[in-house]
């Protein structure tokens, strides 16, 4: 750790130190904008975890206000904040296995994803994931289901394989995410841009489409530059909160209990809201001139993914152990 880190990383400490005046604030950070259903539950978990108790307060800073993920998953590591709320695509550089959870199309639904994360198998990842990152991960007894599904946002209709491989596709910087998609899996031309510099690209030409939670399409504005919503659904996701392992270490066992209740209180919350929710969006999208391409079929992608992922194993890129245990937990 050098020396600037060292001095961030002590001011950040000092930030969230306790004194006989003052809470103990946990600064929490998320990449998705204030005014969505995302931001709004963060804001209830908030809001009566601080009820609850007395000597902590969490403050949660929205979109991208301390820095992009990687920034933000570093920031956490070193201390200067306390959390971070997203999905698993951040700490794949810290294990291999979380890699399947970015994964195009190796679990069949939701249920089958759900199966795995509540399994031993995914809680042994995660108990290796803080060991060697110093990161604890809070799932919940109530999966955060976020999206609640994935779509694709495009400048232009992106329906079968040959229409991939003509589009320039926004993607974070994921390895595996990029194997899949890239000219030697999907077949699209990746490109790697930050999630909230995606607008802009697209409105520029830069990119032609990105993937994201469907949830997220209004409050990151994408559908007004790109019009072409396709519902790929090419991963489950869930909302995680993740806490610096010294900040998870530092509370007591009440402190922790109370945490993972509140977790879950604004998880049942956030899934109610998304409930009602798909059907009045895809209504906005139809009204603001967009077009939600309910004929999508997504089983040539599925597929392929399959084909790339017996490969992958072949090459010993994927586990066949960890292949075979995911593919044991369909039904």
């Amino acid at each position: 750790m050098n020396m600037l880190v060292k001095l961030l990383a002590a001011a950040g400490f000092a930030a969230l130190a306790t004194s006989a005046y003052a809470q103990t604030v946990l600064r929490i950070g998320t990449i998705i904008p204030e005014n969505t259903i995302q931001g709004e539950s963060l804001n209830l978990f908030a809001k009566e975890f601080n009820e609850a108790q007395g000597k902590y307060r969490i403050q949660v800073f929205h979109g991208s206000q301390l820095g992009d993920g990687p920034t933000q998953v570093q920031a956490m590591q070193g201390g200067i904040q306390a959390g971070f709320v997203e999905d698993f695509a951040y700490y794949l550089p810290f294990s291999d296995d979380l890699r399947l959870t970015n994964t195009p199309y190796v679990f069949d639904n939701r249920d089958h994803f759900q199966r795995w994360v509540k399994s031993e198998g995914f809680a042994k990842i995660l108990e290796k994931l803080e060991a060697d990152a110093k990161i604890h991960v809070i799932t919940g007894d109530t999966i955060w289901q976020r999206g609640p599904f994935r779509v694709m946002a495009a400048r232009h209709p992106v329906m079968t394989l040959e229409d991939l491989s003509k589009t320039k596709l926004r993607l974070w910087a994921s390895e595996v995410v990029t194997r899949y998609y890239g000219k030697e899996g999907l077949g699209a031309n990746t490109v790697n841009i930050a999630f909230n510099e995606t607008y802009l690209a697209l409105s520029q030409g830069a990119v032609d489409a990105v993937t994201a939670p469907f949830d997220t399409l209004g409050g990151m504005k994408f559908a007004e530059v790109a019009k072409h919503i396709m519902p790929i659904d090419e991963f489950p996701q869930l909302l995680a909160l993740s806490l610096s392992s010294r900040v998870w270490n530092g509370f007591d066992d009440a402190t922790r209990a109370l945490v993972v209740e509140k977790w879950n209180v604004a998880g049942a919350h956030y899934n109610k809201q998304l409930e009602g929710k798909v059907d009045e969006w895809k209504a906005e999208l139809k009204a603001s001139g967009a077009t939600y391409h309910e004929d999508f079929d997504r089983a040539p992608f599925v597929a392929r993914s399959n084909e790339i992922t017996d490969k992958l194993v072949e090459s010993g890129y994927w586990s066949r152990e960890l292949i075979e245990n995911l593919r044991a937990l369909r039904q």
